[in-house]
């Protein structure tokens, strides 16, 4: 059920792949995706984000992925369907309204994290250098380094305002 499962998803990402739209009218400002790898840092990456962009909890959603079957608090290949659609109304939703900035917080994407990276609609994508996914901006430092990644976030955030502002 899982190889049906991941067909499904596979055949998505080639799908959706050259089709990605930008966020016209976010609904979130940060939504953060991210992995077992990486889940005991999220909790310090949203205080990070909160403090320096000054915005509240409710901007940010973090939605964590796992590659495991059988996994509860994560979105996991139990969360699909057989043709690759998601189960959980709450989690569709949360998943497909678009936001600012979706940081891919992963230091090794799987497929599920590929699938997601597709379907997410947001302005830019942030992430940990990984050769499975192309984001707009890629910071190369360790997850467990958060301050140090909002802080060179927030540098290169400012450059591209800049940069955009002058066109």
């Amino acid at each position: 059920m899982k190889f049906i499962k991941q067909f499904f998803i596979k055949r998505a990402i080639k799908a959706s792949d050259s089709t990605k739209v930008r966020a016209l009218n976010p609904k979130y400002k940060w939504k953060i995706l991210y992995d077992a790898s990486t889940d005991s840092y999220v909790n310090d990456l949203s205080d990070e984000l909160q403090k320096t962009f000054n915005c509240d909890r409710e901007d940010i959603v973090e939605l964590g992925v796992s590659e495991n079957v059988g996994n509860t608090t994560f979105i996991s290949y139990d969360s699909f369907s057989w043709l690759g659609d998601l189960n959980d109304d709450a989690v569709n939703e949360a998943l497909l309204a678009p936001c600012e900035h979706l940081i891919i917080f992963t230091e090794n994407a799987g497929t599920l994290i590929r699938y997601l990276d597709v379907k997410l609609q947001s302005n830019i994508q942030i992430g940990l250098p990984d050769e499975n996914l192309d984001h707009n901006l890629t910071i190369n430092i360790s997850a467990e380094k958060t301050s140090i990644f909002v802080r060179e976030l927030k540098h290169y955030l400012a450059k591209i305002k800049i940069e955009n502002e002058a066109i």
